[in-house]
């Protein structure tokens, strides 16, 4: 992450804690907590529904942006089939925001912050500020629902591998957030494979041996 999406970051902090209000952050933004590499240029935040109100008065009262949009992205050409979101868009300095309240997928995957997601968030600290990121698991389940590829501009299933070679998972909790996402049949078959990869990825590999050169 660099040092003005942190600073971004620190900023968008300050201005949610102390205000009763349930967030953390996620997607992309959360990989680079756990071993994402790729360039971060903007900033994910997933708040609770119930707290929808106060993040549009917080935001009203600062003279941002408080209009919450509700996108529908199409991917005609993937398996994923439409993306609903519920959102707010913001920018601070130039760095967008984006208040995430909740992602339907394809009509029937639903993500969305509860109690137990933000029971399952790490503090990180980022220039002295705490930061509340999304558990690997909760990140990897949203990643494992989209599967974007490079063809859509997107890097969901690398940046899940990333993750996994990086962070170890609490699997049982992985399968429940998945299941409660209605999403277990499309996610879970994408983790075996990320599991076999890193595992194979991880064996030593035996040197090759030479040949003899024979002299005439």
């Amino acid at each position: 992450m660099d040092s003005e999406i942190a600073s971004r970051l620190v900023e968008t902090a300050r201005l949610l804690h102390g205000k009763d209000i349930a967030w953390c952050v996620c997607a992309g933004t959360a990989g680079s907590f756990y071993g994402v590499k790729r360039r971060i240029t903007d900033l994910d935040i997933l708040v609770h529904p119930k707290d929808e109100q106060k993040v549009i008065e917080l935001l009203k009262s600062r003279g941002l942006n408080s209009r919450v949009n509700e996108q529908l992205a199409k991917y005609n050409n993937n398996s994923l089939g439409t993306l609903k979101s519920r959102i707010i868009p913001v920018s601070f300095q130039g760095t967008p925001v984006e208040f995430i309240f909740g992602v339907t997928i394809n009509n029937k995957w639903n993500f969305a912050a509860d109690r137990e997601m933000y029971s399952k968030t790490r503090a990180f600290q980022v220039n002295g500020e705490t930061i509340p990121v999304s558990s690997p698991e909760d990140v990897i389940v949203l990643k494992g629902i989209l599967q974007r590829g490079k063809a859509l501009g997107k890097y969901d299933i690398r940046d899940t591998l990333q993750i996994m070679k990086n962070t170890g998972l609490d699997l049982d909790y992985l399968r429940r957030r998945a299941s409660k996402c209605y999403a277990g049949a499309r996610v879970m078959p994408l983790i075996t494979r990320m599991l076999k990869k890193t595992r194979a990825d991880s064996k030593p590999k035996k040197p090759k041996r030479k040949k003899s050169r024979r002299f005439r």
